[in-house]
């Protein structure tokens, strides 16, 4: 692995690798806290030992054939209330270099942060917000994306090798991916929420359509309506508009 990549303007100028860590997301904050890091500082390792996804699952990977890494980003621009503006953007990076690589793909975006094609996971997302003084100082933006690893046992999940038939260079990917999020970044920076935001409508995963779900521990029938811009899901049921939290939706898949 190169000590920087070439393609994006500050994104990976400055990388870690590490052949295995805790964690990226754990190591970045912490280094953070300690050291000025600079803004696109990118922290990547063959194998996390305990890698983490949003509400408290573990993200497993295969040793050496995916991807895992984390990005330092200074959204001080971004108001606190706008922060999932940063889910919109990662997800759609991820999902537009899914499909440059497995172009016969049509990869989703779970709400709020797994990228799925069909219903297999091949991605997930944890965004980490630092927050002082009323703004955001730092987002740590943890990415897992399953990239040459064949065989998932019972999880749900594939990658671009199970999806092309194809191994991929996980620096070239990790370069594509590194510049499209710069690309939707520097758009966000200057003002394109609303049109990231839509572009995100149009991946959304089930939108529009009947599914079964679990809110409240209860069984729902439910249509998602779409997601509002601070990151609130809008889910019609039989019953009536929810607006569940992040951790109240089960999907049944």
């Amino acid at each position: 692995m190169h000590k920087f990549l070439a393609k994006p303007l500050f994104i990976g100028k400055k990388l870690i690798y590490m052949p295995e860590c805790h964690s990226t997301n754990t190591w970045a904050r912490n280094e953070f806290s300690h050291n000025d890091l600079p803004e696109g500082t990118v922290v990547l390792t063959d194998h996390q030992t305990a890698g983490r996804g949003q509400r408290g699952n573990i993200w497993t990977s295969e040793k050496g054939t995916n991807l895992t890494f984390s990005i330092i980003l200074r959204p001080k621009f971004l108001e606190v209330s706008k922060q999932f503006s940063l889910t919109v953007l990662v997800s759609l990076a991820i999902a537009e270099v899914v499909a440059q690589y497995a172009p016969e793909s049509t990869p989703a975006i779970k709400w709020p942060n797994d990228i799925l094609v069909g219903d297999q996971k091949i991605a997930g997302i944890l965004i980490e917000n630092m927050v002082k003084n009323g703004a955001l100082e730092c987002a740590i933006i943890g990415i897992g994306l399953n990239v040459n690893q064949s065989d998932f046992g019972s999880y749900r999940a594939t990658s671009l090798f199970n999806l092309s038939g194809s191994e991929f260079s996980l620096e070239a990917i990790l370069e594509d991916l590194a510049h499209q999020i710069e690309i939707k970044y520097l758009q966000l920076k200057s003002g394109y929420e609303e049109a990231l935001l839509e572009a995100y409508h149009t991946r959304l995963y089930r939108k529009g359509t009947w599914h079964a779900y679990e809110y409240q521990d209860q069984p729902i029938q439910g249509r998602i309506q779409g997601v509002a811009a601070d990151g609130t899901l809008t889910l019609e049921t039989t019953q009536g508009k929810i607006q569940p939290g992040f951790k109240e939706l089960k999907y049944f898949l």
